[in-house]
């Protein structure tokens, strides 16, 4: 499989700050996952069509139509839409030809330390899935989709901004946003503007902490789950401000890079 080349990120402070490069990974194993989010992905459609053959019109309608969008809402709204629970084959692929380009050149923000992740690692994520990705609902941890050979729109990051304190979703030109910071508070997204609450310090180890609160940093939750309430492979967690402190370093220090190895 390629993979994909290693850039050198616009400013060579970035590079030697936080070590750009590309991280190694080992072989996976997902034909078992694979299997199981193509079944759950698929679920909602053939409940409703079953219902609507066996048992007539109106009730099969109704029936595998409120089951599968019940389904559906349930796993999107469980998990911040994780490529939105219960889309059939024709849906999921239209949802993925209307994501938004990824810019050319862009990067992933991701955890140092892969703790659990089984595919690539966690990186800053919008919350959300297929076509319920909304930069409103902020930033979370999720599994880094460079696994797949490419970055996801809503995790791809502009480099040169980077390098300057700045966290730029491209694809859909929103910016992390801290205003008075304290800890507990998730990582908000909103229109870039260059305003001090769009301002991050980085340090040498990859922390990322407010410009209003550097006692503070960007951390990843202690727990993870799968998404679509267990059947998807990708993992989630949270990302929140916390304390900066060594106990939580592996929670705290965070890269950037073009791929996942």
């Amino acid at each position: 499989m390629t993979m994909f080349k290693s850039m050198l990120i616009g400013s060579a402070a970035v590079a030697g700050i936080l070590g750009l490069s590309a991280c190694s990974q080992g072989g996976n194993d997902t034909s078992s996952s694979t299997s199981q989010v193509a079944q759950a992905m698929s679920a909602p459609n053939t409940m409703g069509g079953d219902m609507g053959a066996g048992m007539g019109g109106d009730m099969g309608g109704d029936m595998g139509g409120d089951m599968g969008a019940g389904m559906g809402g349930d796993m999107a709204a469980g998990m911040g839409g994780d490529m939105a629970g219960g889309m059939g084959g024709a849906e999921a692929s239209a949802a993925a030809s209307s994501r938004p380009a990824v810019p050319a050149g862009s990067v992933e923000v991701a955890l140092k330390d892969r703790l659990d992740g089984d595919l690539s690692g966690y990186c800053f994520d919008i919350i959300g899935g297929g076509q319920n990705i909304d930069p409103a609902n902020g930033l979370q941890a999720h599994t880094c989709y460079s696994y797949s050979n490419e970055l996801g729109p809503d995790q791809a990051a502009d480099p040169a901004l980077f390098a300057d304190g700045i966290i730029k979703i491209s694809a859909f030109d929103v910016c992390a946003v801290a205003a008075n910071p304290k800890a507990g508070d998730k990582l908000a997204l909103t229109t870039c503007d260059g305003s001090p609450a769009q301002k991050f310090d980085i340090d040498a180890e990859g922390h990322i902490r407010p410009s209003g609160d550097t006692s503070l940093c960007m951390t990843a939750g202690v727990e993870s789950v799968f998404g679509r309430n267990g059947t998807s492979p990708h993992q989630i967690r949270t990302l929140t401000m916390q304390a900066c402190s060594a106990e939580n370093a592996a929670y705290q220090q965070w890269y950037v890079r073009t791929d996942a190895g």
